[in-house]
């Protein structure tokens, strides 16, 4: 892995990468520069802005919610159209929570804990994402996603939540899963937001430390931030429940039929020599 390559260099993101060069089982690998994952875009620098541009990034898909989105507005990208796709998760909202602007959540959190409704031992993060798997909304919201993506002329897009974890994370397992990488990989990939994410994250932690003393909180809020390796396997082993493979899994759920997989992989596979 060439993961140097992978990382783009951005004053105002912390997760912001390329899929590009992992190996697809059938041959070849995922194409550089086509297919980005990353954290929101609110402090986009001017330098940030213009180096977005001139990648010829055209499309993005936001995943946040309308308070996420009004709390920390995306900044523009020059000629990128901006599509906003919902699925719908209180818990990835709550897990990107910082406390300059979501102050209430945390309150709202030591609120239920005082009155004894916070299960800190719940998996939040596990029933998020197998909901992403299950719930009829979500479904709709990644298959409109994989649909989009293959419609856009020249695709080079960027999709993203608040911290580039969870929504976006499941995001990028199915069109990894589309283009034939293996699961392994896949995990690999979604983990590595760990790497990126641990100078945020810490920062946060010391935020709420200093907001609050109350450690089944703190421990809550830290278990959300964390990006855990049995989370994503989780939901592929339900999609192998429900459908056999996780591709026959978005065919069936997601309606992904095999001549859009054919478009997808033809357009971001290429020879692993090139």
């Amino acid at each position: 892995m060439t993961e140097k390559k992978r990382k783009i260099e951005l004053e105002g993101t912390f997760n912001t990468r390329d899929l590009g060069g992992y190996p697809v089982q059938q041959g070849g690998q995922v194409v550089w520069g086509r297919l980005f994952r990353s954290d929101d875009l609110h402090l986009l620098t001017d330098d940030d802005q213009k180096h977005l541009a001139e990648m010829g990034i055209n499309l993005i898909i936001d995943y946040r919610n309308k308070n996420e989105r009004e709390k920390r507005p995306n900044k523009e990208v020059k000629n990128a159209q901006v599509v906003v796709l919902e699925p719908d998760d209180p818990i990835a909202a709550i897990a990107s929570a910082d406390i300059k602007t979501d102050r209430s959540k945390i309150d709202a959190l030591i609120q239920m804990e005082a009155q004894g409704k916070l299960d800190v031992d719940k998996d939040q993060l596990l029933e998020s994402i197998l909901g992403y798997v299950n719930n009829e909304r979500s479904q709709k919201v990644y298959a409109e996603m994989l649909k989009l993506i293959v419609s856009t002329p020249d695709c080079r897009v960027i999709q993203h939540c608040r911290g580039g974890k969870d929504r976006t994370g499941y995001g990028t397992a199915l069109i990894l899963l589309v283009l034939g990488v293996d699961e392994e990989t896949i995990v690999y990939d979604y983990l590595l937001t760990n790497q990126y994410n641990q100078e945020r994250n810490n920062k946060r932690l010391q935020e709420y430390k200093a907001y609050t003393s109350n450690q089944a909180v703190l421990d809550y809020l830290a278990s959300a931030m964390g990006t855990r390796e049995e989370v994503i396997r989780a939901a592929l082993a339900e999609m192998k429940r429900k459908s056999g493979t996780p591709l026959a899994y978005i065919q069936e759920y997601l309606g992904i039929s095999d001549e859009l997989i054919a478009q997808f992989r033809e357009r971001f596979i290429v020879d692993d020599t090139n």
